[in-house]
């Protein structure tokens, strides 16, 4: 359980990431948010959020231009999908490869197709909420690759989703006047709430699999 001091440990280092960044409101700041946004969608531990969290202080309390923050955090979020997205597309023109027999596996196979399917009705919510979800953003993209998605229309609805969460941000960094603590806390918050809706959904979504999949059982016994 974390203590008061890793609390403040983590504030100190949120602080020094900051008073360098803010030394560099130029390229090498642009290009380290940007692929700070980036590599949130390739691997998902990475703490993104706090990338965007440094870039509303940077902007409340450190006068970086809202512009440049957003478009470096917002750039960063697209590379990132899209070569998730390309995953994805890889994955399925080979079916044949480890990952691809492995999706086809008769112990998940029934789990990746009802994903397609939803995704195939209502891909384009699931992306425009994606950056929103922590944590596991960046398998919508892979699943909008498999499901054979436009680019174009990942794209769109990826950049609309970022645009939304990042300016959200920013604009709570400035409600707060860029305190670390208090912006630090909010989206902590925030993030164990959202981790507890993602709980409650994925238990409702195994459940209704479940369900299906006896229903399927008991048609074939009954044919027989």
């Amino acid at each position: 359980m974390p203590t008061s001091s890793d609390a403040e440990q983590e504030v100190f280092v949120l602080e020094s990431v900051l008073d360098f960044l803010a030394a560099n409101q130029n390229f090498l700041g642009f290009m380290l948010l940007l692929f700070s946004a980036m590599v949130e969608y390739l691997f998902p531990p990475f703490p993104g959020d706090s990338v965007t969290l440094m870039g509303g202080i940077l902007v409340s309390a450190r006068g970086w231009s809202p512009v440049f923050v957003l478009s470096a955090v917002t750039i960063g979020s697209l590379v990132g999908s899209l070569v998730d997205y390309g995953v994805g597309c890889w994955l399925r023109s080979h079916p044949e490869s480890w990952f691809g027999r492995k999706l086809r596996s008769r112990r998940i196979k029934g789990a990746i197709e009802d994903i397609l399917s939803r995704f195939a009705k209502h891909g384009a919510a699931y992306l425009a909420l994606n950056r929103f979800i922590p944590g596991i953003r960046a398998f919508f993209f892979v699943a909008a690759g498999l499901g054979g998605l436009k680019w174009i229309s990942v794209a769109f609805w990826g950049v609309c989703s970022a645009l939304l969460w990042n300016g959200l941000v920013l604009f709570s960094g400035g409600l707060l006047g860029g305190e670390v603590e208090a912006i630090q806390l909010l989206f902590e918050r925030y993030t164990l709430a959202a981790w507890g809706l993602i709980t409650i959904v994925f238990a409702l979504w195994l459940g209704s699999l479940w369900r299906s999949r006896r229903r399927d059982a008991r048609s074939r016994e009954a044919e027989q």
